[in-house]
C-alpha cells in the first residue's frame, strides 16, 4: 500500500464557549449558578422541563437545583465547554456544549443541545448550531461530531438539516434512565463545510423572514452523500 502524504497539520487548542452574536441569538459561556434557574423556566419549569430534556440521557431532573448540579458536572469536564443561548432580548432560551474534545486529532462533538419550546420551531436553533460548527472549523478542527439517541427524531432531523453525514448506529451504546440507548452517529468534516456554509449564511439573513418569522426562501442544502438516517448501519 502506498504511503499517504503527511498532513502538515497543527492541532488546534481546546475550545472554550465562544462569545458570538448572530441575527437571532447570541452565544456565551454558561454559568451553572447564574443560568440554571432561567434555563429551567425556559424549558418549562417543574411541570415540563424534565420531559423536555429527557433525550439528553440524564437522570430525572425535578428542580432547577437538579439542573444546576448537572450543569456543574459539565463545567468541570475538561473535554467540554457549555454554552448559553440568549434570545434578542437577552433572556436564556437554550443551551449547547462542545463535548469530547480531542485537539490532537482535531475532533470535537456538539451535544447537550436543548432549546425552550418557544424557540424550538424557529430559526434560532439552526443559527446556534451553525455558529458553533463555524467556530470549531475556524479554530482549526477537522471533524465535528453529532451523536444522539437513535430514537430522538428531532435531533436526527437537525443533524440532517445541518449537513452532517450519517455514519451509523452504535448499538447498546449506553443505559439511560434504565433503558437501552442506541446512539446515532453523524459527522461533518472541514473539507465539507465550505460548500455547506454559504446556504446557511443566506438563509439566516433577516430579510429571508417576514414579520411573523416565516421563511421566504427555504434552506438550500447540498444532498447528503451518505446512507439516510433511517437506514440501519450497525457499528457494534
Amino acid at each position: 500500500m502506498e504511503a499517504r502524504p503527511p498532513l502538515h497539520w497543527t492541532p488546534p487548542p481546546p475550545l472554550a464557549a465562544p462569545r458570538v452574536r448572530g441575527h437571532w441569538l447570541s452565544i456565551g459561556p454558561l454559568d451553572p449558578d447564574r443560568d440554571a434557574a432561567p434555563l429551567w423556566e425556559a424549558f418549562g419549569g417543574d411541570e415540563r422541563a424534565d420531559h423536555h430534556l429527557r433525550w439528553l440521557g440524564w437522570d430525572p431532573l425535578h428542580t432547577a437545583e437538579d439542573l444546576r448540579d448537572r450543569l456543574h458536572a459539565i463545567a468541570i469536564d475538561l473535554d467540554a465547554a457549555a454554552c448559553l443561548l440568549r434570545g434578542p432580548e437577552g433572556t436564556a432560551v437554550g443551551m449547547a456544549a462542545y463535548l469530547q474534545m480531542n485537539p490532537p486529532h482535531g475532533v470535537v462533538g456538539i451535544g447537550y443541545a436543548a432549546h425552550g419550546p418557544g424557540y424550538a420551531a424557529t430559526q434560532a436553533p439552526t443559527e446556534a448550531h451553525f455558529l458553533l460548527i463555524d467556530h470549531a472549523f475556524a479554530a482549526g478542527y477537522r471533524r465535528v461530531e453529532w451523536k444522539c439517541n437513535a430514537g430522538d427524531e428531532p435531533s436526527r432531523r437537525a443533524a440532517d438539516r445541518l449537513g452532517f453525514r450519517f455514519e451509523g448506529i452504535a448499538r447498546q451504546h449506553r443505559v439511560a434512565r434504565d433503558q437501552n440507548r442506541d446512539t446515532a452517529c453523524y459527522a461533518l468534516l472541514d473539507r465539507e463545510w465550505p460548500e455547506r456554509r454559504p446556504a446557511f449564511v443566506e438563509w439566516l439573513r433577516p430579510v429571508n423572514f417576514d414579520e411573523a418569522g416565516k421563511q421566504r426562501t427555504r434552506l438550500r442544502r447540498r444532498p447528503i452523500d451518505a446512507v439516510r438516517s433511517s437506514d440501519p448501519l450497525p457499528m457494534g
